[in-house]
């Protein structure tokens, strides 16, 4: 016979909410707060045993506690999300009742035939309160809102200039050898960095999908100085931007990935002309430093 194991119910509804993966409040009628997890305490930055506190003396904000108190007075779960501040945290609330007693066993009891058997009405004694902290969530959509529309950008610029180089190349191409070869020129340079601005892409997917092996070796400083220079100077005349340098010690060998720090490089020296008035100078160099 299987020996038969004592059970310490409270203990074990307690692990329960250990167990759950974000804050969990269990709450009375009066809002008084009778359990919850360790994860509660460092949302409200507070170190105070937190056992028959009120709920509205730990949650500040009305719209909470308006929503706990529905779920309250209709005996039904209730649903929020909740922005505290612009750019700040944000939680989806879940208060949902909790039956205190089970349900009648319909064996027990039956009724005569012919007669319907009254349920009794839930005996909701207990709400549960769930904050789920959707604030990185937030910050990641935001981010990637921004990211389609940096590269929308992008990639909207040099395919009109394309367009409009071939349209212009289609006239001169005839009449204008010379200059038709300077419109294919300048094609090819569009092109290029349309093919740049992919492989950019596909770069970013690599390093955050971890499968960016790294090739460190010794490289001089100012190679990589040189090299970010000559792809940028298109750019920067088509801008009217100058560039210049101010190297020191570029003799000095570093420990880098010579690609990817290029890629570093080229991307700041591109942001740097991108957003440098007509006229103006982007200085790029190196420096030891001790």
């Amino acid at each position: 016979m299987a020996e038969r194991t004592h059970i310490n119910y409270r203990y074990f509804f307690q692990e329960l909410l250990e167990a759950m993966p974000w804050p969990v409040l269990v709450i009375d009628h009066a809002l008084s707060i009778q359990y919850y997890n360790q994860q509660v305490a460092p949302l409200f930055g507070t170190t105070q045993l937190l056992r028959h506190m009120k709920l509205d003396q730990l949650v500040l904000d009305p719209a909470i506690i308006q929503l706990v108190r529905e779920s309250i007075q209709t005996d039904s779960p209730r649903y929020g999300e909740h922005d505290n501040e612009a750019r700040g945290p944000t939680w989806k609330i879940s208060v949902t009742p909790l039956e205190h007693s089970p349900p009648v066993n319909p064996r027990e009891g039956m009724p005569e035939q012919g007669t319907l058997m009254e349920q009794p009405e839930p005996d909701y004694r207990y709400f549960a309160v769930a904050i789920e902290d959707l604030s990185e969530l937030r910050r990641l959509e935001r981010v990637r809102r921004d990211f389609i529309a940096n590269v929308s950008h992008e990639l909207r610029t040099p395919l009109a200039s394309i367009r409009l180089l071939t349209e212009t190349l289609e006239d001169a191409i005839d009449t204008d050898p010379d200059k038709a070869q300077t419109f294919v020129e300048k094609i090819e340079v569009e092109v290029h960095y349309l093919s740049g601005l992919v492989a950019d892409l596909l770069e970013l997917s690599r390093i955050e999908s971890g499968q960016l092996p790294m090739a460190i070796e010794p490289v001089e400083a100012e190679q990589l100085v040189w090299e970010a220079m000559a792809r940028l100077l298109p750019q920067a005349q088509r801008h009217r931007v100058k560039l210049g340098t101010e190297i020191h010690d570029g003799r000095t060998r570093v420990a880098a990935d010579s690609k990817q720090i290029g890629r570093v490089l080229v991307n700041l020296l591109h942001n740097a002309i991108k957003f440098t008035p007509s006229g103006g100078e982007v200085i790029l160099g190196t420096m030891l430093q001790s």
